[in-house]
């Protein structure tokens, strides 16, 4: 028995104070309403009605039953709507992670712009250089870099990021500026690592590659750490472009080894989402709005 159906019946039953009454609004006959009824006393196991042949009415099973029921049904109804307005119009809380220095500079600018658009939309953003699970942490999106490895999420092309080699002025006039990446082993090198030990950086000129292994008096496992101490003329160090743009247009840091490129070029950065068959229009407005945005920068 479909006990919502027989939950709408028995209150338009009781609306209507009876059975002839109150079938046609549910688009069935008397004898079905009837029928509905009684079997929801029986799963019950109580007499919800007191049946005559002028008047039905409750017990006092039946009030307690009747006036949940409304509250059911109403609750009911202000869920479906609320489901056909957000695929109507895009609404509802997004949570969105995104690495802390990359939200902060190339997302949380841009939310001015994106609520006048959509004004529905409350964002949750969190920021945090570790990678969540997506699914498991309650994340609608989350911005990645790099390939994808989990196949239960989708990925979706925003733009790519290409990496740079720089160092301070003021360090490279002390240690003199390296030309080739060979010159790379020589130099203090702030690396990108959760524990001590070197790090490999690859490089490509005129068809010929390059492997270079890099040590220094610095690893850390954040960007913008990476950049202050490069900024600070403590070392060379590689970091995405969208990490040392602001350094660099300000002549902090100055880029070195240009006539080599890094391998790998460049990462993509991607929108990942969970498999669904119906994407929320919240999801999809925000990732076509930054994919958009992010043309303005040459990451």
């Amino acid at each position: 028995m479909d006990q919502a159906f027989a939950m709408r019946v028995f209150v338009q039953v009781v609306d209507e104070g009876s059975f002839s009454k109150a079938a046609p609004r549910v688009g069935i006959t008397q004898s079905s309403a009837s029928r509905y009824i009684s079997k929801l006393e029986a799963e019950l196991g109580v007499q919800l009605l007191q049946r005559s042949t002028r008047k039905l009415n409750l017990t006092e099973a039946g009030q307690i039953y009747y006036e949940r029921s409304l509250q059911i049904i109403h609750d009911m109804e202000e869920t479906n709507l609320a489901v056909r307005r957000l695929n109507a119009v895009p609404g509802g809380i997004l949570r969105v992670t995104a690495p802390s220095v990359f939200g902060r500079c190339y997302i949380a600018p841009y939310l001015n712009e994106f609520y006048e658009l959509y004004p529905e939309i409350v964002i949750g953003l969190s920021l945090s250089d570790t990678v969540d699970d997506v699914i498991g942490a309650g994340f609608d999106l989350a911005i990645r870099f790099g390939n994808l490895k989990d196949t239960s999420l989708i990925a979706k092309r925003l733009a790519s990021s290409r990496s740079i080699v720089c160092a301070h002025p003021e360090y490279l006039k002390r240690n003199n500026t390296p030309q080739t990446p060979a010159d790379l082993a020589n130099h203090n090198c702030l690396i990108f690592r959760t524990t001590p030990g070197t790090n490999t950086w690859h490089f490509k000129s005129d068809g010929n590659t390059f492997a270079v292994e890099v040590s220094g008096s610095l690893y850390a496992d954040s960007g913008e750490t990476l950049q202050a101490a490069a900024a600070a003329a403590l070392g060379v160090v590689q970091l995405p472009s969208w990490v040392v743009a602001p350094e660099i247009e300000n002549k902090n840091l100055v880029p070195i080894l240009e006539k080599f490129d890094l391998i790998p070029n460049s990462t993509p950065i991607h929108a990942v989402f969970a498999h669904k068959l119906h994407l929320a229009p919240k999801v999809t407005v925000f990732m076509d709005f930054l994919k958009d945005r992010f043309k303005k920068h040459n990451f």
